[in-house]
């Protein structure tokens, strides 16, 4: 045992408790024992809470990960189901062609760029030979005037035609009989009173538009507003005012339809008529969308469609395709065929291939949702 006495040195006994009367440790190595064991003992408490503090994060942190990964999970999920639900909007790609035919007044000719020849082929033949190669779905034609519309009409087997014949030209749309019905249609003049025959004061000749509104017969909930129009060559004020007047009526006419407007345009698309017609000084209205700009981006040298007979196609189109953004381009292109070096028109043809962009049937987009508000629950519950 230990004793402290006055003079502060303390008095060793033997303890029998301790074999052979061992004497105990100073008074001093037992505090710096204490102290070092209070030491030990808080560094392992630190530690321990350290660990507890841990702990928690960590579960906090896999706890978010957890849901994250059910999120992920919600979202695959419902991805997956409204991919795999057939939807209702899908329908088959419509090929679109728009072919200036180039008016022809004569009777036969030996011009081997008559539309009649006295002998061998003539344009006729060379244009018939063309579309049938393409074999579009919706064919719009400008400028066939006299014989060329009823012989074209008498030729396309299996086409139905809608459309407006004047003195100088007509402006037509055929379409596939056994793809479409045609369910509305008209015709406007571009002009100050459109809906008369009528010229516009700089114009010197009439244009006018001619649409029809077509069902689709693969999918009867499925109606395409069609538009074929054929703009002055000789005014600027015409085709500014064509622009605007064909933006109304489509407003007017086409409600929320896919559009599609075609036509020989006769202006470049850096041409400030062309910007209105598609929209781009109303980026609050509807937009129309150039089908070969689509797929090729990047403008080059050698994309004319009107060639003069010659072929040549260094320049830039005069002819389009457009539509608005319920449809996918699949393709286009500008038509440069000939047949032993002569051409059907004085304008190549040009083409798009339009695919519907499909919606997301009922039943999907429910399926979507039941999984969503159930994954939702389960988060909840934890």
């Amino acid at each position: 045992m230990f004793r402290v006495y006055p003079n502060g040195k303390p008095h060793v006994t033997h303890n029998p408790g301790l074999r052979g009367g061992a004497a105990l440790p100073p008074l001093g190595s037992q505090l710096a024992c204490n102290r070092a064991n209070i030491i030990v003992h808080q560094r392992e408490k630190n530690m321990l809470d350290r660990f507890r503090k841990n702990r928690s994060a960590v579960r906090c942190r896999l706890w978010r990960v957890r849901c994250g990964a059910i999120h992920v999970a919600i979202v695959s999920c419902s991805t997956i189901i409204i991919l795999l639900t057939p939807a209702v909007a899908v329908s088959d790609p419509i090929k679109v062609m728009s072919f200036n035919v180039r008016f022809d007044f004569g009777a036969p000719s030996d011009d081997p760029n008559a539309w009649v020849a006295n002998s061998g082929t003539g344009r006729r033949e060379r244009a018939l030979t063309v579309i049938d190669e393409i074999g579009p779905d919706i064919l719009g034609v400008q400028e066939p005037v006299n014989q060329q519309l009823p012989e074209l009409q008498a030729a396309l087997e299996g086409y139905e035609f809608y459309g407006t014949q004047r003195v100088f030209e007509a402006v037509g749309i055929f379409y596939r009989a056994d793809r479409f019905q045609r369910i509305d249609q008209g015709t406007f003049w571009l002009s100050l009173t459109p809906d008369t025959p009528s010229v516009f004061e700089t114009g010197l000749l009439e244009r006018f538009a001619t649409w029809a509104v077509l069902q689709d017969q693969l999918d009867p909930e499925k109606q395409y507003f069609v538009l074929n129009t054929h703009w002055s060559h000789q005014s600027q004020d015409a085709r500014l005012y064509s622009a605007d007047l064909i933006r109304q009526r489509i407003k007017s006419l086409a409600g929320n339809a896919p559009l599609i407007v075609m036509g020989d345009l006769n202006v470049l698309e850096n041409n400030a008529a062309y910007f209105d017609l598609i929209g781009a000084n109303d980026p609050s209205g509807f937009q129309l969308l150039d089908s070969y700009r689509e797929m090729f981006p990047v403008q080059q040298s050698d994309e004319s469609t009107s060639h003069g007979f010659s072929g040549n196609a260094t320049g830039q189109r005069i002819d389009y395709v457009l539509h608005n953004s319920l449809f996918n381009v699949k393709d286009a292109a500008i038509v440069r065929t000939s047949y032993d070096g002569r051409y059907p028109s004085d304008h190549f043809p040009v083409t798009a291939v339009l695919s519907l962009i499909p919606e997301p049937t009922t039943s999907a987009l429910a399926l979507a949702a039941l999984c969503l508000a159930m994954s939702r629950r389960r988060i909840l519950a934890r």
